[in-house]
């Protein structure tokens, strides 16, 4: 149990299958106090690798697309549900060296505020 919407209740999470590589894909219930039943959450079940940071209130979502693309997005909620806000990928051009590009949601738009060649040690 894990107290996935931030608001003091542990709720239920499943992996729904185990793939060979990353991208878990999870089923996912909030814990509703005024039924005192758990509710399914569509909006979570969409969430690739969820990972739930409770001092900082997201939810991070590290995923894989293909052998040179990576990426994190992370989302908050927004009116009990949650939206993707900032999304930060990595794509390798060759060994050692890939594209670092980061985007935020600005007043409902996508803006890429960060985009730069990073080279590892």
């Amino acid at each position: 149990m894990v107290d996935m919407n931030f608001d003091g209740y542990g709720d239920i999470r499943l992996i729904e299958l185990q793939p060979a590589g990353p991208n878990v894909p999870y089923l996912n219930w909030l814990f509703d106090p005024a039924s005192g039943r758990f509710v399914e959450s569509r909006a979570l079940n969409e969430i690739t690798s969820p990972q739930f940071d409770a001092a900082t209130r997201e939810i991070r979502s590290e995923w894989r697309d293909g052998p040179t693309r990576y990426g994190t997005d992370i989302y908050v909620y927004k009116q009990g549900e949650p939206v993707l806000v900032r999304k930060e990928s990595k794509e390798y051009r060759q060994p050692g060296v890939y594209t670092l590009r980061v985007s935020q949601l600005v007043d409902g738009a996508w803006k890429t505020v960060e985009q730069r060649e990073v080279r590892e040690p």
